[in-house]
């Protein structure tokens, strides 16, 4: 049976997930190398359910990447079956039709488990200062924009691919400077996995399953039409499921 939560019970959990995200987000201006994201904020990190529905993102998210991550990341999280996750698991990309909007921007995407299954996912995404390529306004196609990185492990049950950091590394103009972002990027999610693990313990909650569905609800057409039944005075933004 599903579990239910009261509406006080729910806002402070969902208001828990926001605070570690933000966690998360603040690890970032922390540990990482390039001004473009510890002065000027060009990242993201959002989690999601298990399904990759997303339910949390940084309060100072850049737009157009939370945007293009809310179906980037649930699309990317089932093209592998829950069970070929492994704990430690690390993935990375910056495949601009699959995330963000150009090879800049690099994701980097962490399964999160708690009681050796699947809870939810977090992905950063990062506006890198240099990808290679050729540096110009006129690119005619994305091979001249820089390194394409598909969807690959960084870290496979915890082991870290030295051979996909060399790749990176290789083919960047400041390659300290990136290499060091995308550690800065680990850590974040690094961050996120074991605080939401750390709620589920507090809480008690096997999975996020019943929670996220409630949460979903909230946006759903019925769930708006509750907050106007409640609210009158307001006005919801009636929107469809997805």
């Amino acid at each position: 049976m599903a579990q239910k939560f009261d509406p006080i019970t729910l806002e402070i959990l969902w208001r828990r997930i926001i605070s570690i995200v933000d966690e998360a987000d603040a690890s970032v201006s922390r540990t990482a190398f390039s001004s473009l994201l510890r002065d000027a904020h060009d990242y993201t990190c959002t989690f999601t359910d298990r399904k990759g529905r997303l339910l949390a993102q940084g309060t100072f998210c850049t737009p157009g990447q939370a945007g293009a991550m809310t179906l980037g990341v649930k699309k990317w999280t089932n093209m592998l079956p829950e069970e070929s996750y492994k704990p430690g698991d690390v993935f990375i990309t910056n495949d601009p039709w699959l995330l963000a909007g150009h090879l800049n921007d690099v994701c980097v995407m962490s399964p999160i488990f708690y009681k050796e299954k699947v809870a939810g996912f977090i992905a950063c995404v990062f506006h890198h200062s240099d990808i290679g390529g050729r540096v110009s306004s006129d690119n005619r196609d994305v091979y001249e924009d820089g390194i394409f990185i598909p969807p690959v492990k960084l870290y496979d049950a915890g082991v870290f691919n030295e051979s996909i950091m060399n790749l990176i590394r290789w083919n960047v103009r400041t390659p300290e400077e990136v290499t060091g972002d995308i550690r800065s990027q680990v850590a974040a999610n690094y961050v996120c996995s074991q605080k939401i693990a750390e709620m589920m313990e507090d809480v008690g909650l096997d999975t996020l399953d019943d929670l996220a569905d409630q949460i979903m609800g909230c946006f759903s057409p019925p769930g708006l039409f509750a907050l106007q039944s409640q609210y009158p005075r307001h006005r919801f933004a009636l929107c469809s499921q997805g």
